[in-house]
């Protein structure tokens, strides 16, 4: 939960209960009820100001959104509670089915959506699916095409891009930001991310360009013209940007994570204060992928181990 204070100053401490005061000045107050007073505001000195939800921009990074299996009316129930909604959603690797997408934009709470197009950690751990766009291609030789704009996979992407383009145009509201990225986690060196970045500008002139590089990668800084996004709790990402745990599953009370690496829930805090000036800071956990942790790779159009109602209940919790 992101906890609010109870009190923000010496003034609301001092003007509080005006039945009890009666009038009398702080020095003139008896002195058990004094003395009450200077442990409640030395108590809030003493504690770090938490992040108050309304002053971030917090969302869910459901990658698996377009997956046939994705327990769409569950999440949408369990989010009746939430004033907005802000989304991540991975195009075509777990599937294509835009029903609860379309929902989503249809609401008038969903004020931000970032649609990854590309699933480029597929090709650096050579597990794309015949389905994928990076089926068969390196990441070395998808950098260099793109970057010396090789005439057929320019093609091969302008094509590829008219599926998400058409359903952004009849979709999207004008009261909801959108973000199309390079390529989540992406390989690509920046001269091929530039390219790319005019392509996404040509086909989605509604949204920003998102540049999202694999955080290992010597190509991870900011790029003009683009919103820079990292993953994990500790990346460090200059604005404007995009933060998400991707990768570093939330560990619950209720649900400890089974993924070697992992935040606790109770330490999102930190993660919400570092990354406060991010456009928006989302929040994952290993179902959103459909993983229950570090299995077997598993193809994710098969997978089916999504969001229970409980983890919602937990996901929303740290939402409100």
């Amino acid at each position: 939960m992101v906890w609010r204070t109870a009190y923000h100053s010496l003034g609301d401490l001092v003007h509080s209960h005006n039945s009890e005061l009666n009038g009398m000045s702080l020095l003139h107050l008896p002195s058990g009820l004094l003395m009450i007073r200077i442990f409640l505001f030395v108590l809030f000195l003493a504690v770090p100001v938490s992040v108050v939800a309304e002053e971030l921009k917090l969302g869910l990074a459901e990658f698996a959104m377009l997956s046939p299996h994705w327990p769409c009316e569950v999440v949408r129930e369990k989010e009746k509670g939430l004033s907005t909604l802000r989304k991540a959603v991975l195009w075509n690797t777990f599937g294509k089915e835009t029903t609860c997408l379309k929902k989503d934009l249809d609401d008038p709470r969903t004020k931000l959506l970032e649609l990854h197009l590309i699933n480029e950690p597929c090709a650096r751990n050579k597990q794309c699916g015949s389905y994928e766009f990076l089926n068969g291609i390196s990441p070395k030789e998808y950098d260099d095409k793109l970057k010396n704009r090789d005439r057929e996979l320019v093609k091969k992407l302008e094509e590829y891009f008219q599926e998400p383009a058409q359903f952004i145009a009849q979709n999207l509201k004008e009261s909801t930001a959108c973000y199309v990225s390079i390529g989540l986690e992406s390989n690509v060196s920046s001269d091929a991310a530039l390219v790319m970045k005019g392509l996404l500008e040509k086909h989605f002139p509604r949204c920003k360009v998102v540049w999202n590089p694999v955080n290992e990668s010597r190509w991870a800084r900011p790029i003009d013209g683009t919103v820079f996004e990292l993953h994990g709790a500790e990346a460090s990402i200059p604005s404007p940007c995009i933060a998400n745990l991707d990768g570093e599953d939330i560990s619950f009370p209720d649900r400890p994570s089974a993924m070697g690496k992992s935040i606790k829930s109770g330490d999102l805090n930190t993660y919400f204060e570092k990354h406060k000036s991010c456009d928006v800071t989302f929040l994952w956990i290993a179902e959103m992928n459909g993983r229950g942790g570090d299995g077997p790779f598993i193809d994710p159009r098969d997978r089916k181990t999504f969001l229970t109602p409980k983890l919602l209940d937990d996901l929303i919790e740290v939402l409100q």
